[in-house]
């Protein structure tokens, strides 16, 4: 999955989660600023710890491109919780086997 991919998959579960429009904003954003970049030249901002230095970049997109950029598959962790059956997106965290 590339960094873009995983931006955009993020906003797409949270928008499904019926989290808060900034968050979708934000990973949306991060994804449309970091679009032109190819994986080696976003690696070289991580290795140089400046993708921040993006603009809609910021702490969480960040985390996420560089994830991504590790081959891993990032999720913020509300969306990790929701996997487990610990959290109800939109509606915070639960305890397993409570209604929501």
């Amino acid at each position: 999955m590339t960094p873009v991919e995983a931006l955009e998959r993020i906003a797409y579960l949270l928008e499904r989660g019926r989290e808060e429009t900034y968050r979708l904003r934000a990973y949306r954003g991060a994804a449309e600023a970091i679009r032109g970049f190819s994986k080696e030249n976003l690696r070289q901002l991580a290795e140089q710890g400046k993708l921040r230095s993006l603009p809609g970049v910021g702490e969480k997109t960040e985390q996420v491109i560089r994830e991504a950029l590790a081959g891993e598959i990032p999720l913020p962790r509300p969306l990790r919780l929701v996997g487990r059956g610990l959290a109800h997106p939109g509606h915070g965290h639960r305890r397993p086997g409570s209604r929501p």
